[in-house]
């Protein structure tokens, strides 16, 4: 109920990719936080009576084109689509979550391997660094030696692609980007 379009951005982004099905409640894309006394629910959820909303705010407050990203980027990815394949890779900061999903070429749809890596910052005040200790295998990727990257990692929220090695170093700002949802090409 606190940390503002931050904490909503995150809860977005973990549900969109932790997850193959997800939803919303109405008024989250309005970053709707006012509690009901007592209780952790909202206090306009719905249950009882429609609200009218002013639905046009979404686009300024930022959730709803997330929102639209974060379903793109689930229809691109099958690894996004199942439950299986889950592996949390540890990092040097707790408030830094990473985990990965990984579909082998034989079990894609697509009969090609797809694998996401979803680093999110869990802190939404706060620009946190860590590095990630990335568990190369249940990415399908072997390490080569001397640390040389092993993937070209694309960032499908900020659109910008890195060379990462089994130890990449990440910084996210929540009020710019909170998460990184990288494609991985192997090298």
């Amino acid at each position: 109920q606190s940390g503002g379009v931050t904490a909503f951005a995150i809860r977005a982004v973990l549900a969109a990719t932790g997850s193959p099905t997800w939803g919303m409640y109405a008024g989250y894309e309005l970053v709707e936080h006012v509690a009901r006394p007592g209780a952790e629910e909202q206090i306009d959820n719905e249950k009882y009576e429609y609200k009218e909303r002013d639905w046009s705010r979404a686009e300024e407050i930022g959730i709803a084109p997330l929102v639209r990203t974060l379903n793109a980027i689930r229809r691109k990815h099958p690894a996004l689509q199942r439950l299986r394949s889950v592996t949390l890779h540890p990092t040097s900061d707790d408030a830094i979550l990473c985990f990965s999903r990984h579909v082998p070429a034989d079990q894609s749809p697509t009969g090609a391997a797809d694998t996401v890596i979803v680093v999110v910052n869990l802190d939404p005040y706060a620009t946190r660094e860590a590095v990630v200790d990335l568990d190369l295998g249940a990415l399908g990727l072997r390490g080569r030696e001397g640390g040389a990257p092993v993937m070209a990692a694309h960032d499908e929220l900020g659109g910008e692609t890195y060379f990462w090695n089994s130890s990449p170093f990440v910084r996210l700002d929540p009020h710019a980007q909170c998460a990184h949802i990288i494609s991985v090409r192997p090298l």
